[in-house]
């Protein structure tokens, strides 16, 4: 559950600086959409049809939000960044999909401390070096002696 998480967020946080936040965040909200496609087949639960026309009306809705990042000169869309914001949405669905099948025999509380201890035995290390490195290109950048 953590490791699925942590690479839901390592693999926005890339589409957001490959593609943008419009595009990133796009991807990742159609995880509503993977879940109804998905979950009649993992969780063995029938998808009711207004469900799909809830997600159809969604989705509309998210493109006219989306829609002024493309007619934006500067929108950039990169293969990698596309993939990475796929990736995001379909690991953040089954994740949401474990969480589901977890919350029959896991209580809530103890499944939220765990995500949040296992979300930063993950992402901390990378969060460290990110930081260190900012910090030694900060003082390269500035000429200050490392």
């Amino acid at each position: 559950m953590g490791a699925l998480d942590a690479f839901t967020v390592i693999a926005y946080f890339f589409a957001v600086r490959a593609v943008g936040v419009a595009i990133a965040t796009f991807f990742l909200f159609l995880q509503p959409v993977w879940v109804a496609f998905v979950a009649p087949r993992f969780l063995h639960a029938a998808t009711e049809r207004i469900v799909y026309i809830a997600l159809s009306i969604a989705l509309a809705g998210m493109a006219l939000i989306l829609m002024p990042s493309f007619l934006d000169q500067d929108v950039r869309v990169s293969g990698l960044g596309m993939a990475a914001a796929l990736a995001a949405g379909w690991s953040y669905a089954f994740f949401q999909l474990f969480v589901k099948q977890l919350t029959r025999s896991v209580s809530s509380v103890t499944l939220v401390i765990a995500e949040s201890v296992l979300d930063a035995v993950f992402l901390l290390p990378l969060a460290l070096w990110q930081f260190v490195d900012a910090g030694r290109r900060s003082r390269i950048g500035t000429g200050s002696p490392l």
